[in-house]
């Protein structure tokens, strides 16, 4: 599901409940921020709870290939769905994407934020061909 600038807002307010990741990226790194933390809101109501909110980068997940998996499967300790944010550089974390839409529906959302993404980028790509059908 590609969602365009014409109805991001009503997306961001309302996410659909199939959605397990979600890619936002563009060239105004402030706004790209913004919509993650306004879609985050939708899903948790305290963003700096640890138990409900976790923070990587690429490289964290890069270094280490079970991180993103773990805290997506994770359980939040208070009850409710679980938010995981991934600061995204260059870093090609396709892989560890195709494991979470490999294994079971889980109660995380996934929000990568990212600087502009070619259509060749691989992160890119899986996402817009996990949510094609």
């Amino acid at each position: 599901m590609k969602v365009t600038a014409g109805n991001i807002d009503s997306f961001l307010n309302s996410p659909p409940d199939h959605i397990q990741v979600v890619l936002l990226h563009g060239r105004d790194s402030g706004l790209v921020y913004e919509r993650g933390a306004k879609l985050a809101g939708t899903i948790v109501e305290d963003l700096k709870d640890p138990f409900r909110v976790s923070e990587l980068t690429g490289s964290e997940i890069l270094g280490d290939s079970a991180r993103l998996n773990d805290e997506v499967a994770a359980q939040s300790l208070v009850g409710g769905n679980r938010v995981v944010r991934i600061r995204l550089g260059a870093e090609n974390i396709s892989n560890d994407l195709r494991t979470i839409f490999e294994g079971p529906k889980t109660n995380s959302l996934v929000i990568i934020e990212s600087g502009f993404l070619p259509k060749s980028s691989p992160v890119r790509r899986i996402l817009e061909m996990e949510y094609s059908a």
